[in-house]
This record gives C-alpha cells, sequence and structure tokens, in this order.
C-alpha cells in the first residue's frame, strides 16, 4: 500500500529545495476567444517546480513506389515542470480563482515556451506535470523583453529563470 501523505511529502520538500521559479503569461483575449498577441500579455503567477524532459519515440513508416518499406526512428524531447497541484490553482489580479490554461507563456532558461498540457499526476490532485513547447512565433520577443525589465519586481534569479 502507498503512503501518499508521505511520497507527497517527499516530492514537495525536493521542490521546495531543488525547484526552479517558472514565471507564467497570458495574452487577453478577442470577442472570437482567440489570443490577441498585439496586446501585452499580463504576468499569472510564478510557480517553483522541478524541470524535466520526456523523450517520446515517434516512428514514420514510408511505403515507397517500389513497394519496400523504410521506418525512419526520431526522438523529441518535450519540457515539462512538476510543480504542486495548489499552486496551478491561484487567485488572479481580479481577485477570482483562475488556473494556469494551455495556451499560457511561460519564460524559462532564455527560452519562452506555451504550456501545451496540464496531467493531473494519478488523479491525486497533489501533483502537477505541466507539458511545454517551445515558441518561434515573434512573441517571444515581447516577452524576453518583458521578463527582464521585471526582473527586480517579480523576485526572478538573475540566472535567467
Amino acid at each position: 500500500m502507498v503512503n501518499r501523505k508521505f511520497e507527497l511529502y517527499k516530492i514537495k520538500r525536493e521542490i521546495k529545495r531543488n525547484g526552479i521559479p517558472f514565471v507564467y503569461w497570458r495574452f487577453p483575449q478577442n470577442d472570437f476567444g482567440e489570443f490577441d498577441k498585439e496586446k501585452e500579455p499580463t504576468y499569472l503567477c510564478t510557480i517553483k517546480g522541478m524541470y524535466h524532459e520526456f523523450t517520446a519515440h515517434i516512428t514514420d513508416t514510408f511505403v515507397i513506389l517500389t513497394g519496400t518499406e523504410t521506418a525512419t526512428t526520431r526522438t523529441k524531447k518535450t519540457p515539462q515542470s512538476l510543480c504542486e497541484y495548489d499552486d496551478v490553482l491561484f487567485v488572479n489580479e481580479n481577485g477570482k480563482d483562475d488556473s494556469i490554461k494551455v495556451g499560457d507563456y511561460v519564460y524559462y532558461n532564455h527560452r519562452v515556451m506555451r504550456v501545451a498540457g496540464l496531467q493531473n499526476i494519478m488523479e491525486w490532485n497533489t501533483l502537477v506535470d505541466v507539458s511545454f513547447e517551445e515558441v518561434d512565433d515573434g512573441t517571444d520577443d515581447y516577452i524576453r523583453r518583458k521578463q527582464e525589465s521585471n526582473k527586480g519586481k517579480l523576485g526572478i534569479y538573475a540566472n535567467g529563470v
């Protein structure tokens, strides 16, 4: 039998000791529910989490006109952050309950990444694995500048995190 409280305590302790702060941003939405990247993103929160990468093995099989099959195996790393479930839920500037959502942005290690998914680990409502995808659509430049100007205000560490 798994002692959930003790296992959670060990992970929380490790996140407190060795976790990295991730700063989350969100672009406002237009009338159609799409992100309006012409407006300034708003700061959501800073969550301490354990950075790790998941490697997915993707296999493509090609059938060439001659009838022979060839296979190509590629590996793709997905950056992720393991954090506490309660940290993902926060109170926004308007005093309403909010949470990290798919499409929010995070600045980490001089890279801007978009939240691609949230996974409730073991459905215990104690830990969340936040998956990221790297951004290369022009919004990253704005968030980088905003991040650099807010380092002191947000309590960001000096190493670019």
